[in-house]
């Protein structure tokens, strides 16, 4: 399964947020959206499932799934699902995490187990709020996966963990090589030698593309040159 987008121009009112983004993810594949704040990569991810929040919304562009046109809001669950940088909030706080796998359409065990937690997890049995975050990302990831859409869009999911959970979360997702993966992220140097292409977006378009983040060298490159300064601060 192949899903691109071609050309995809947004607004909301008169002020232009995506200015014609293209790009292409495909089974097997996955595909870094980086961008400092406000370029655009969340909207991206909405316009790709019909649900940006302001008017007129998409303007120009199209996807493409399998050489197919199709609109964006018939993607919404058959073709995608968007594991969200808020866990905790995307699961229902009055289900437990196998009642939400079920309704979702997926099997509890199957579905955590492919989310990294085991079929016999006691995850499976608890509400959101009794989670850790790791816990509650991967019990998010398999909800997500409950639809069995082939496309997973996944923001921010790794923002607010600890790094060895950072790594765990970015390993789990790249090991699903049944779906195209979309990962929006600030951590550069956390997906480089996970990802099979990234695209830099800035002021709504993709300024740069590269198969790695360190390979960069259009407009990216300050990004990722930013990155390691901001990793050896820290350390």
């Amino acid at each position: 399964m192949r899903l691109s987008a071609e050309g995809l121009c947004a607004e909301a009112g008169t002020r232009p947020v995506l200015a014609g983004v293209s790009f292409t993810v495909a089974t097997g594949e996955l595909v870094a959206i980086v961008g400092p704040s406000g370029s655009g990569k969340s909207a991206l991810l909405r316009a790709l499932l019909g649900l940006l929040p302001f008017h007129p919304g998409l303007t120009g562009g199209r996807v493409i799934v399998d050489g197919e046109p199709v609109e964006p809001s018939r993607l919404r669950g058959r073709v995608v699902s968007k594991l969200y940088q808020d866990a905790r909030g995307s699961l229902d706080p009055l289900s437990t995490v196998a009642a939400s796998i079920r309704r979702a359409g997926g099997d509890p065990g199957a579905c955590l187990q492919r989310a990294g937690l085991g079929d016999a997890s006691p995850v499976a049995t608890r509400y959101p709020h009794e989670l850790s975050g790791g816990m509650a990302q991967r019990a998010a990831l398999a909800v997500a996966l409950a639809a069995a859409s082939p496309v997973l869009v996944c923001d921010e999911p790794t923002t607010g963990l600890d790094a060895p959970v950072q790594r765990e979360i970015l390993a789990e997702l790249r090991s699903l090589r049944e779906h195209a993966v979309v990962l929006v992220t600030h951590d550069l140097e956390l997906v480089d030698p996970a990802c099979d292409r990234v695209y830099v977006l800035d002021g709504g378009r993709v300024v740069d593309e590269a198969p790695r983040p360190s390979s960069l060298r259009g407009s990216g490159r300050a990004l990722w040159q930013a990155t390691l300064a901001l990793r050896r601060r820290r350390a």
